[in-house]
């Protein structure tokens, strides 16, 4: 049974900057609480380990994989990697967390991710947590596809 993932965090657009609210204050994702969850699997996604400097051990570290060939088996390690990430710290329960890896061209694979979670009264009109972008293995970067109801900046 999937877990209840409603916190409230700063909201962040996908450069890492924060945002003013209405209120002129800096904004949080009080307005849905998903949109945490959806923050923090994106930049453990896109981080490599050693990125963070008050948490050095989280991270995908995708770049590993940068002239691997595009196959299945490392796909598989790919996708071991994000689990790892996502699993550590608990941030995410990993049975509640589903990854697709399509090879999309010699060098790119499109990669989505989906969280499952409880409905809460709080998360009753958050979008699902549903990440779809590309991993360029040329220039090694995650490009995020627009997710419906998370606007990337």
């Amino acid at each position: 049974m999937p877990r209840i993932y409603d916190r409230t965090d700063y909201f962040f657009s996908y450069d890492g900057d924060f945002a003013v609210g209405p209120d002129k204050d800096i904004m949080d994702t009080s307005y849905d609480p998903l949109r945490a969850a959806h923050q923090e699997i994106l930049s453990r996604i896109r981080s490599d380990k050693g990125d963070w400097v008050y948490n050095p051990a989280i991270g995908a570290t995708l770049s590993r994989f940068v002239g691997m060939p595009n196959t299945q088996e490392t796909a598989n390690a790919m996708r071991q990697a994000m689990l790892a990430s996502l699993q550590y710290d608990n941030t995410v329960d990993i049975s509640d967390v589903k990854i697709q890896i399509v090879p999309v061209a010699f060098d790119m694979v499109a990669i989505r991710i989906e969280l499952a979670y409880i409905r809460t009264r709080q998360n009753a009109n958050s979008s699902p947590v549903t990440l779809t972008f590309l991993y360029d293995y040329q220039d090694n970067n995650v490009y995020p596809i627009e997710n419906p109801g998370y606007s990337v900046n």
